[in-house]
């Protein structure tokens, strides 16, 4: 039996938890752009979760809601299975936490602001 699909709060533990590690996946370190995926770096909130055998290049910079049109798929179809089934605002709202500056200090730790939208996002999205 397949193991059930990640819940929301699972992911954004996870995404937070990669980042402390990882650090932010960003073009030119923190003060650059995000990027999906980027040399030997899990990816960015988003990036991490896509089939590798789905990324192409062609998504970097650009919106997740255009990153479906680029790619002529739903969500769904390019995630892998376990991040499946949550909503564009809730990727959206997790892409807003990786990307903000004032959410990380230079240790890749929650800021109290990063904090206080991790509270949010987990309160909005809570399945």
């Amino acid at each position: 039996m397949a193991e059930p699909m990640k819940t929301t709060n699972e992911i954004i533990d996870e995404t937070i938890a990669m980042i402390n590690v990882h650090g932010r996946c960003m073009e030119n370190g923190d003060s650059g752009t995000c990027m999906y995926r980027k040399g030997n770096h899990p990816g960015c909130a988003v990036g991490r979760c896509i089939i590798p055998e789905k990324y192409d290049s062609e998504i970097e910079f650009n919106d997740l809601s255009d990153v479906c049109d680029i790619m002529g798929l739903e969500l769904d179809e390019f995630l892998i299975e376990d991040y499946r089934g949550h909503s564009m605002s809730f990727w959206s709202a997790l892409q807003t936490l990786h990307d903000r500056p004032n959410f990380w200090d230079e240790d890749n730790k929650l800021t109290k602001d990063g904090e206080k939208f991790v509270k949010l996002i987990k309160e909005k999205y809570e399945d």
